[in-house]
């Protein structure tokens, strides 16, 4: 600022004769500097922001990329679940890698931006369309966690991969067709020098969406892709809450408890340290949507409808800075919250790290719930055959006759075990049941493993 300002003169006096067009008299570093500000920032700001965003970068690109190789690597990590879970960690992939390093750059050389007008709109269009691909992602996992532990049935008759596949690829088109208007919009801009003769300035070239369509583009985005999620999350998960907080505890001598009433105490207090442990779960997925995207949605709004504030710049700037940070950091939470919580992935990652070859594991809770998993209850096929059929489709993830025969006698069973629960007044799912539930798998997807 001083190498610009003459001697005795202020800083206003300095704006003044750099934006009177009829008494111009500035260089073009100078005008620059009071249009857009010093071309970098300060060190003691620039810094500890570099250093946050490179931890972010560093561990969330780390974090989904695990997600994405286990997946992968793993035939038995192949399931519905996982297909949205790898949707999930693709999508912050992208949005690591084509906005964070950008953002840091610009942290150190604001301008001018010597990227191009093509990365400038690609990189508007991928890191859009990455964010809302996050958001309904988050929305259909969370709707198929919904109705596998609250509406059972439902979901059965709808399981499959393919019916999976279709969704996330139905979740990804919406995403880039509504991402599509914010790189039409968003272009390198310049200023002229001197102001309005017409000259751009090369100096002052920048990547930005300046023009905002009268069409309320920002408060549409906000609207589809925050507040409607983030209030069907809130609805979904609450009722989730609810309905394995209302589920009763076992009675003593039933699966899952010991034998007597040391038994019964011990087995009820498991239930309850189980349905805490969801219940948080629950309560952290909800928290963490609304603390990392709504600073970024305020921001924009603030953008729009804030200028008459006071201060407005100094807001601005610091708003942006917050809610970019919060809004990386959800690419970086979502593999702990929705992968790392799960046994079945944890293990599948300790395999993929030191190079085991996959195996099949198996699951506790299924065990704990008796044959009735597996059991065909008419006598016609033994246990060993059935877990067989299962072992074939879900290995090789195939859609044979053995298959489709095997899920439809698979949904039979399911379909009348729940009737038969519902008859005798238990409830639709167990706590274990409805842990599995929420760490890492839906009805249909067992195979044996967690």
């Amino acid at each position: 600022m001083v190498e610009f300002t003459r001697e005795n003169e202020t800083v206003s006096e300095l704006i003044s004769r750099c934006t009177n067009i009829s008494h111009f008299d500035c260089t073009e570093d100078a005008m620059l500097w009071v249009m857009m500000g010093p071309r970098r920032l300060p060190l003691q700001k620039i810094v500890p922001i570099s250093v946050l965003l490179l931890v972010i970068f560093v561990t969330g690109v780390v974090g989904n990329l695990t997600v994405c190789v286990v997946i992968v690597r793993h035939p038995t990590m192949h399931t519905a679940t996982n297909y949205y879970l790898f949707s999930l960690a693709l999508s912050d992939l992208l949005l690591l890698l084509f906005g964070l390093p950008n953002d840091l750059s610009v942290s150190w050389h604001q301008y001018p931006y010597s990227l191009g007008i093509v990365f400038c709109k690609l990189r508007a269009l991928i890191s859009e369309a990455a964010s809302y691909g996050s958001v309904l992602t988050i929305v259909a996992f969370s709707l198929e966690r919904y109705l596998a532990i609250c509406h059972p049935l439902h979901l059965y008759a709808m399981a499959g991969l393919r019916r999976a596949l279709r969704v996330v690829a139905a979740l990804w088109l919406l995403s880039f067709v509504a991402a599509a208007p914010f790189a039409s919009y968003t272009t390198v801009s310049y200023h002229d020098y001197p102001p309005g003769s017409g000259n751009s300035s090369l100096e002052s070239a920048f990547c930005a969406m300046l023009e905002v369509p009268s069409w309320y583009l920002y408060e549409l985005s906000s609207l589809l892709f925050f507040i409607l999620p983030g209030l069907i999350i809130l609805c979904l998960y609450v009722r989730m809450g609810l309905r394995i907080r209302s589920t009763h505890t076992s009675k003593p001598g039933s699966p899952g408890t010991l034998n007597g009433v040391n038994g019964s105490v011990h087995g009820e207090a498991r239930q309850a340290q189980s349905k805490k442990t969801i219940i948080r779960m629950l309560a952290a997925v909800v928290i963490a949507f609304f603390v990392c995207w709504a600073p970024f949605h305020f921001q924009r709004l603030f953008y729009i409808y804030g200028t008459g504030a006071s201060h407005y710049h100094i807001i601005n700037e610091y708003l942006f800075y917050v809610a970019g940070a919060f809004y990386y950091v959800s690419a970086t939470v979502n593999p702990i919250l929705y992968n790392v919580m799960s046994h079945r992935y944890r293990i599948a990652f300790k395999e993929t790290l030191f190079c085991k070859k996959a195996t099949r594991i198996r699951s506790k809770y299924i065990e704990q719930s008796s044959t009735r998993e597996t059991v065909v209850h008419n006598g016609r096929r033994t246990r060993s055959k059935y877990r067989n059929e299962r072992k074939n489709c879900s290995y090789y993830v195939t859609e044979t006759s053995l298959c489709s025969e095997w899920k439809k006698d698979f949904y039979q069973q399911k379909k009348m075990h729940v009737l038969y629960k519902e008859r005798s007044g238990s409830e639709l799912c167990s706590e274990n049941e409805a842990s599995q539930l929420m760490f890492g798998y839906l009805p249909g997807e067992e195979n044996d493993d967690t």
